[in-house]
């Protein structure tokens, strides 16, 4: 349906007239059938996209994953994790926590400070957090501007290697595609003319 929309606008079509049944039914207003033709696009996307939700959320994980293996994005944080956990203690000893397993054997490992990138559409800030709610750490809390167009192209390459790496992402968005297409050249159409 999406490459017959794109053709039907590309190529400049118009309806004038449509006969079912050998002329036995007629149609006064044939544009509609274009109209219907892009409702029926707007009902499968949605119902395509209900289908594969799941992977979405698996895509979704899988590229946040990538952005946060990256060599770039490691650059950025890494430096602010280690100054973070000076200042807060948690690099030193007093910063420790101490497990003791079923046998009785106790086990010291570095409390991890966790990071999370938030914030909205213009702005971005990354969040370092102590993860331990026991102990005095201060800070236990600390926050990084990023800039918002750095960040974003950092998620579009772990985007890309994603895409490319495993060809049923690439698959996942061929639909959503040919329906953008196909309304940006109704667009075109509507807007130059």
């Amino acid at each position: 349906m999406s490459l017959g929309l794109i053709v039907f606008e590309i190529a400049g079509g118009q309806v004038k007239e449509v006969s079912f049944i050998n002329g036995g039914v007629s149609l006064e207003n044939p544009e509609l059938l274009i109209s219907l033709g892009y409702l029926a696009l707007a009902y499968l996307l949605w119902r395509y996209w209900l289908y594969v939700k799941p992977e979405h959320d698996e895509f979704r994980k899988l590229v946040q994953e990538t952005l946060e293996s990256s060599k770039i994005y490691r650059e950025f944080v890494d430096p602010r994790v280690k100054k973070f956990k000076e200042e807060s203690g948690v690099a030193h000893a007093e910063g420790w926590q101490e497990f003791a397993d079923e046998d009785d054997k106790k086990e010291f490992v570095p409390i991890p400070v966790e990071e999370h990138i938030g914030g909205h559409f213009w702005a971005r800030e990354l969040v370092l957090r102590v993860a331990n709610p026991k102990g005095d750490f201060n800070p236990d809390r600390e926050a990084h501007r990023i800039p918002v167009f750095s960040y974003e192209r950092m998620k579009a390459s772990a985007w890309v290697k994603v895409i490319l790496a495993d060809k049923a992402y690439s698959d996942l968005f061929v639909p959503y595609l040919l329906a953008f297409v196909a309304v940006g050249a109704l667009l075109w159409r509507v807007l130059g003319a």
